[in-house]
C-alpha cells in the first residue's frame, strides 16, 4: 500500500519547492475539519495535563508554520486519550518500581507495555509520532519574531 499524499500545508511548512500558483491552488483546495483551538478537557490533571499542553503547543506551532488549521478542536479528544494512556503508563512504571513480588512486577510491566502501545497508536493516528514529524523551513521569508510558539 502506498504512503498517503502529504497535505499542501505540510509541504509548504517543510519548505518544498513549489510554484506560487500550485501552492495557492493546493492550499485553497484542501479542506481542514479543525478550527485551531486545542483546549484540554477538564478531566486531565497532573502529568497528563502537562503532556497535553506540551503536545498541543507543538500542534499549534505546526498550524502556524503551515498557515492552516491542520490540528484543532476535533483532535483534542484523541490527544486527551493519548495523554491518559501516558499517565497510566507512568503509574504502571511506578507500580513496577514499587512491586514487592515478581508477579506484581510482571503484572505492572504488562500494564505499562499495553499503555505504551495505546499511547503510540494514538500519536500515530494524530500523525504526531517521530516518523511523521517534519522539518520546518525556518527561512520562509516571514518574520515570526516573538511568536507565542517559539518555545515549542
Amino acid at each position: 500500500m502506498a504512503r498517503p499524499r502529504k497535505p499542501m500545508a505540510q509541504k509548504v511548512a517543510e519548505g518544498a519547492h513549489i510554484s506560487k500558483a500550485a501552492k495557492q491552488k493546493g492550499l485553497e483546495s484542501e479542506v481542514y475539519a479543525s478550527d485551531g483551538a486545542i483546549e484540554p478537557p477538564p478531566y486531565l490533571n497532573g502529568p497528563s495535563l502537562a503532556h497535553f499542553r506540551k503536545v498541543a503547543r507543538y500542534m499549534m506551532r505546526k498550524n502556524a508554520m503551515a498557515k492552516a488549521d491542520i490540528y484543532g478542536e476535533i483532535d483534542a479528544e484523541a490527544l486527551a486519550m493519548a495523554c491518559v494512556s501516558y499517565q497510566k503508563s507512568l503509574d504502571a512504571l511506578q507500580e513496577e518500581k514499587d512491586a514487592d513480588s515478581s508477579e506484581d512486577m510482571a503484572r505492572a510491566q504488562r500494564k505499562r507495555i499495553s499503555e505504551n502501545k495505546n499511547y503510540r497508536e494514538f500519536m500515530t493516528k494524530l500523525q504526531l509520532d517521530p516518523s511523521n514529524r517534519f522539518i520546518v523551513n525556518a527561512n520562509d521569508g516571514d518574520d515570526d519574531a516573538g511568536s507565542e510558539y517559539d518555545d515549542v
